[in-house]
């Protein structure tokens, strides 16, 4: 499933009445849900004005609520330009986070085979 971003519950509401719970094997986001531990630490988004705090962590409040009811087996996204990986167990499902760092450093790249969903 590829996400756009959903600031506005109406729009989340929206993306969630079309899955199916559950049967997402990847989500491709913009941002990232709340609960990637690499992200949700003191200082991420330190240096941000306030407003653009505000509508990240809004943000990212719809996409969590997106990604409770999908529980993918991936999530990528590169919002943050921070290299992320980290797999996290949720609610029985195992999920792998996978974030792109910022351009121009080999961390912004990563190779899925499609097929067996295995990153290289």
């Amino acid at each position: 499933m590829r996400c756009s971003q959903a600031s506005t519950a109406t729009e989340a509401d929206s993306i969630i009445e079309s899955l199916t719970p559950g049967v997402v094997d990847m989500m491709l986001c913009h941002d990232a849900p709340f609960g990637v531990p690499e992200l949700d630490v003191e200082g991420v988004s330190s240096g941000w004005p306030l407003n653009a705090r505000r509508y990240a962590e809004a943000s990212r409040a719809q996409l969590t609520r997106i990604f409770h009811v999908a529980m993918p087996t991936q999530l990528w996204h590169g919002h943050w330009h921070r290299r992320v990986r980290s797999v996290q167990n949720i609610n029985g499902v195992e999920t792998s986070f996978y974030g792109l760092d910022r351009e121009f450093t080999q961390e912004n790249l990563a190779v899925l085979d499609v097929e067996t969903l295995e990153v290289f």
